[in-house]
């Protein structure tokens, strides 16, 4: 794979893997959102229907306590009058039952007989002790009582209230209320949500003959259409265990739940099913998808543009970074180098390299010095043993003229003595005289004094001899005074080669010098980049856990925006229910005037009803007035609730926009460990080129050193040439030839 690719893939791999973090923890956090606003349907939906059974418990201990209050009430029960209580409330009943919607009106007296039933005149002084326990309990405690409790008529929301007479306990009165259908729907037109009730076998109910045993029923329902659940799955809920599910209704997602309502006494006596429409969760969970995926689309798209466009810069300044060390290993001084006004790694590398061309240029001038310096020597060399060989040979011409004479001699004296015997004593003189003259030059030659040349002319032929010697020492004086002249060339020419060779060492060696520092220093730039990618990844993994200590700190927030909206609900209904004490009061106060109104036409007779009415007033407006204290309170809370929610709503931006800039921050240092790690590995290249730059150079070195052993070594050869030439003595003339030699 090129560079290309691995720099274009490597942003795209940790952007990819993170991207399918955040898309698998988005679309995890979306399920659990999800899961969350169901179950917080199903919370609200429960909460809705408990707080409405509370308000009709409420109601019915209402109307108990304002029954039980009234003294002719008290004194029919004291009396356990039950014709009295029935021409009473004969009536009356009617009305409550119409315009309250009261089931029951029943009064009991110790420890639970019942007196009377309103809703069942036919059916009173039988015992419930057995089954009724809320009555029980409040008699015994004579406190008033609320709960749920099975009857004959079906559960019922009961509310009992202890009636006394001259400070004695003496009864109960008891309001309920059914849950039936007109119970459920009304609270579904409130709430847009459905609900049903169960009712489930009671043994006991079951032998007192109030209630079937057979098994579950369903005998209430907002909707009136199919039964949400079956026996099976009722009977399932009622061990106890909330049952959650969700179901298509009129073509909405619906989420449910099922729980188990208990009576007075803590026993299962039906099951609530509560049904609400999820479509804003439906809706959140369609946006979250579309989100996401173009999130996931522009983040690519973005990430992969970035890369591109890097990754097309670095490679190409690179590249010619590159081509240019290349071509300065190959030895070419005349490469352009690129980038060296850059401020970065790559100027440094590009700066390093101009130092190795300027390095190579010099080396090769010096290199093509020392060439020419050893091509001067070599012609040098070739000269002088030129002239060596032409010594050699003039020597020998010599040495054979000298001996062709002798034999010359030799056969003249043989024929002189044949033919002048007369003359050969004057011959003889004269021999010897020239063997004198001869033997005198030659004792001077073999002493090295090439000035002793024959002066004195010889007589007749020897006189040939003489120009013959004259001229062959001349010839070797000029041989020697070149081999001397070619001599001081040579020691010359090795010392400048000498001294050449030694300063190209000197040079070769600062240049080996160079290149380890520079080498070392590329070392510690690779440490050193390592070192920053490995930070990079080290930063990158801590705004990662910063990120995700962020985004639970907005989870938190949002959690405490739904308890903040769940206050405010809970608020909300103890609102309506201080509405409801409101117009129970009003409505009392209304019942407490009409019945002032009544007591004042009966005269004397109704004077005892009037003080009571009066009293009944009195208590109606306390009532009102607290409930409007209860609404003002209320409405305080629901105000700060209401602040406080917007405080953790701009909390919960302020934490959103931290894990944005978190999350920036985690994919900056993922682009800068990626680049860091490149440029690491370029580095290293770089340096393993400079290494073997490095040992070029000390090769050079050794180069330059032996060839300036081998110049000295010449110069040392010159010398002794040269002493061997002084050791010989040259005559005026020949210094005269030997200067107009040398000068030409």
């Amino acid at each position: 794979m090129t560079l290309r690719r691995q720099i274009l893939l490597l942003p795209l791999l940790p952007v990819a893997i993170v991207l399918a973090l955040m898309i698998g923890g988005m679309v995890y956090v979306g399920q659990h959102s999800l899961s969350l606003t169901y179950r917080q349907a199903r919370v609200d939906a429960q909460e809705v229907l408990r707080s409405a059974l509370d308000a009709k418990l409420t109601e019915a201990a209402s109307l108990a306590v304002f029954i039980s209050n009234m003294p002719s009430i008290r004194k029919a029960v004291a009396a356990r009058d039950d014709m009295d209580l029935e021409s009473r409330f004969k009536e009356s009943f009617s009305e409550l039952r119409e315009q309250a919607g009261v089931k029951q009106l029943q009064f009991h007296i110790p420890p639970a007989t019942s007196l009377i039933r309103l809703h069942q005149l036919d059916k009173r002084g039988d015992d419930l002790s057995e089954y009724r326990h809320i009555i029980v309990e409040a008699n015994r405690s004579a406190r008033v009582l609320t709960g749920v409790e099975r009857g004959a008529f079906g559960v019922g929301l009961r509310g009992v209230a202890p009636v006394s007479h001259e400070g004695k306990h003496v009864g109960t009165v008891e309001i309920g209320f059914d849950m039936d259908d007109v119970f459920l729907k009304n609270l579904s037109a409130m709430t847009a949500n459905n609900y049903e009730f169960y009712l489930v076998p009671n043994a006991a109910a079951a032998a007192a003959g109030d209630a079937d045993p057979s098994g579950v029923k369903r005998v209430a329902s907002s909707h009136g259409g199919p039964e949400f659940l079956t026996p099976e799955v009722v009977m399932t809920a009622l061990s106890g265990k909330d049952h959650a599910f969700r179901m298509d209704l009129d073509g909405v997602t619906q989420v449910g739940s099922a729980y188990v309502m208990r009576d007075f006494s803590g026993d299962a006596v039906g099951v609530v099913v509560t049904v609400s429409p999820s479509m804003l969760a439906t809706e959140l969970a369609t946006l979250e998808i579309t989100v996401t995926a173009l999130a996931l689309i522009a983040s690519l798209t973005l990430s992969g543009g970035i890369a591109w466009l890097f990754s097309n810069r670095l490679i190409a300044t690179m590249a010619r970074l590159s081509r240019a060390t290349r071509e300065v290993a190959e030895g070419r001084a005349d490469t352009a180098i690129e980038g060296a006004e850059r401020r970065d790694e790559i100027g440094d590398m590009a700066r390093a390299l101009q130092v190795f061309r300027e390095n190579l240029a010099e080396t090769a001038r010096m290199s093509a010095a020392l060439r020419a310096e050893e091509e001067a020597a070599r012609r040098s060399e070739a000269a002088r043993a030129a002239q060596e060989r032409a010594a050699l040979a003039a020597q020998a011409q010599v040495e054979a003229a000298a001996a062709q004479q002798r034999q010359h001699l030799e056969a003249e004296e043989r024929e002189a003595a044949r033919r002048r015997a007369e003359r050969a004593r004057a011959q003889l003189e004269e021999q010897e005289r020239v063997v004198s003259a001869l033997a005198a030059g030659l004792e001077a030659l073999s002493r090295g004094d090439l000035g002793c040349t024959l002066e004195a002319a010889l007589p007749g032929e020897y006189d040939r001899l003489r120009a013959h010697f004259n001229s062959a020492v001349e010839q070797l004086a000029l041989a020697l005074q070149q081999i001397g002249t070619s001599a001081g060339r040579i020691d010359s020419e090795a010392g400048k080669l000498a001294q050449i060779g030694t300063t190209l060492a000197q040079s070769t060696e600062r240049n080996a010098a160079a290149l380890e520092e520079t080498a070392a220093a590329l070392t510690e730039l690779t440490a050193s980049v390592s070192s920053a990618a490995e930070g990079a990844v080290a930063a990158r993994d801590m705004a990662a856990v910063a990120r995700g200590k962020a985004e639970s700190g907005a989870q938190v927030v949002r959690d405490a925006v739904g308890a903040m909206a769940q206050i405010e609900g809970s608020s909300q209904a103890i609102s309506r229910i201080t509405g409801v004490i409101d117009d129970i009061a009003f409505q009392t106060n209304l019942l407490a005037l009409n019945a002032g109104v009544e007591a004042a036409r009966a005269g004397e007779a109704g004077r005892g009803f009037a003080v009571v009415a009066s009293e009944v007033r009195a208590l109606a407006q306390r009532s009102s007035e607290a409930a409007r204290e209860i609404s003002g309170l209320i409405s305080t809370s629901s105000t700060q609730v209401q602040s406080g929610v917007k405080l953790v709503g701009q909390t919960g931006e302020a934490l959103a926009q931290i894990v944005a800039s978190v999350r920036d921050i985690y994919d900056r240092m993922g682009e800068i460990a990626a680049s860091a790690g490149e440029q690491a590995n370029g580095i290293a290249e770089i340096n393993g080129v400079v290494s073997q730059l490095d040992q070029t150079t000390q090769r050079t070195a050794e180069m330059s050193d032996q060839s300036a052993a081998a110049g000295r070594a010449l110069a040392a050869e010159g010398g002794e040439l040269i002493q061997t030439v002084q050791r010989f003595h040259f005559g005026p003339a020949q210094h005269s030839l030997g200067a107009r030699f040398a000068a030409e």
